[in-house]
């Protein structure tokens, strides 16, 4: 027991040799942060002179020392100590990479998700985060999507060579053969801070930028000027940081507990829910902009040329708010929130949970949602807003084949339809989100039945009419449609099912 006691002692570390500092104080006292808090929030603000840096200097070995180095500071400036659960996950996968290359993909899911899950565990991640207790197993969480596609890829390769398997336009432009030496692999893995808010790298468009290939080499096209893009994630990120400190104070989780909230009428209370779940949200978004800005200057964002010739950024951006709060489809709203996660589990998950020949379905679907569960968190919470999230998708996909199928197309395209759709889209979700804040089955339950279970009842029930619904012709023709594309390898057929 006592070897036990001292193991969970080394896991849960919080040991920090930098100090708290009289300007933090300052800053606490202002917003009122936790210095957890304060300290991920500066780490955020510190990696974007960090990214503008690397342009500076040559591509290769240097940028990656210099990579590795400051992604290291940067992550371990917020977490101390903390940063040693990089290490084991890291370690054994690069091993796999190197020695089991036919199976380190499946390695590296059986290394990396265990481990993860028993950070959650002992470090109670998501009431300490309510808490404003931070630690590394948010870092964790962006390094087990990094390694996992890296070793995943790495098995793809192999397999293509050896055995002729067919890979996908995705799997083909990212899959690569041989291991990078040790410093190219902690440049990746450490990746300019990259772990502080993700989303995560691929690391063949990683290792090109690092390298100067491909889009990136100096030969081709030059990249045109980041600033304005930049400026615009900042800009971004800094409103959304003061709405947040705005509306917190009011929209919390312990306005439901309240007499104003429980005596208030249906409607009140599923606005109430929309707000608390758009509160979380907002605090996302923030972090989420700072490290776009970071890519951007660095130049990782640069997304490629259009038709016209025109360069664009976005190739890491991970959410497009207003675009998704505008959705009026769920499967829409995916495809612009946590942007880099939701590719993670498409092109890993749910596309290679599928055999070959056949479309996915609800059942692929619901092991993916749960998927995404477990790696936020063992809490019955999340377990219930991303399987409840399952039937909400599906659900999106009965409405389309009903309006293929039933409404005349001037009607289906009408703009008075696409404003109920997304009031629907957004009330729905933020009701079932609310347990992604609640955490706990109880306290979780009880805000449902607040609401008499009703968007979950509608869901849910409304699922099950999918295979009574024909496609119909408009729908099969925009399905044929979406194929031709994502067989080019469009991202845009990638992040919209509809």
């Amino acid at each position: 027991m006592d070897v036990l006691t001292r193991m969970e002692a080394f896991m849960a570390t919080r040991h920090n040799y930098v100090p708290q500092m009289g300007w933090e104080s300052g800053i606490m006292d202002a917003v009122g942060l936790s210095i957890d808090q304060t300290r991920f929030m500066m780490a955020l603000f510190f990696s974007i002179p960090a990214g503008l840096a690397v342009k500076a200097l040559p591509t290769g070995a240097m940028r990656h020392l210099y990579s590795a180095i400051i992604g290291f500071a940067l992550v371990y400036y917020p977490f101390g100590f903390g940063v040693i659960h990089a290490a084991a996950p890291s370690v054994l996968v690069y091993l796999a990479v190197a020695l089991v290359p036919s199976a380190c993909g499946t390695l590296a899911w059986a290394i990396c998700f265990p481990y993860l899950l028993y950070l959650h565990v002992v470090n109670a991640s998501g009431a300490n985060w309510q808490a404003g207790i931070l630690d590394f197993t948010g870092c964790e969480m962006v390094l087990v999507l990094k390694l996992i596609t890296f070793a995943v890829c790495r098995q793809d390769a192999w397999q293509l060579r050896k055995s002729g398997r067919e890979l996908s336009h995705y799997q083909s432009q990212h899959s690569y053969d041989g291991c990078p030496d040790p410093l190219r692999y902690l440049s990746f893995v450490f990746g300019l801070g990259n772990l502080l808010a993700g989303p995560y790298l691929e690391y063949v468009d990683y290792r090109d930028f690092m390298e100067g290939r491909g889009l990136w080499d100096k030969k081709a096209k030059p990249i045109p000027s980041p600033w304005w893009h930049a400026a615009k994630c900042i800009g971004e990120a800094c409103f959304y940081m003061a709405l947040y400190q705005a509306i917190v104070p009011t929209w919390n989780g312990d306005l439901v507990w309240t007499d104003w909230y429980t005596q208030s009428n249906f409607w009140v209370k599923m606005l109430s829910l929309f707000m608390l779940s758009f509160t979380c949200q907002v605090k996302f978004v923030f972090a989420w902009k700072i490290s776009e800005a970071s890519l951007t200057l660095a130049g990782l964002n640069f997304a490629g040329w259009d038709s016209a010739g025109a360069g664009s950024w976005g190739r890491y951006e991970n959410v497009r708010f207003i675009t998704m709060l505008m959705s009026d489809s769920a499967r829409i709203v995916v495809s612009h929130w946590n942007i880099g996660t939701s590719k993670f589990l498409r092109r890993y998950v749910y596309e290679r949970l599928t055999a070959a020949g056949r479309k996915p379905g609800f059942p692929q679907l619901l092991a993916t949602q749960l998927v995404s569960a477990i790696w936020h968190g063992l809490y019955p919470g999340y377990l219930l807003f991303f399987a409840g999230s399952a039937f909400w998708l599906n659900f999106a996909t009965v409405i389309h084949k009903a309006e293929q199928a039933l409404l005349p197309p001037v009607i289906a395209s009408s703009l008075p339809l696409r404003a109920i759709k997304i009031v629907w889209t957004h009330l729905c979700l933020n009701s079932v989100s609310v347990c992604f804040i609640m955490l706990e089955l109880k306290p979780s339950l009880q805000v449902w039945a607040s609401v008499h279970y009703v968007p979950m009842a509608i869901i849910v029930l409304g699922s099950a009419l999918s295979p009574f619904l024909p496609g119909g012709k408009r729908s099969a023709k925009h399905g044929a449609a979406r194929k031709a594309k994502d067989a080019k390898g469009g991202e845009a057929a990638v992040k919209k099912e509809e």
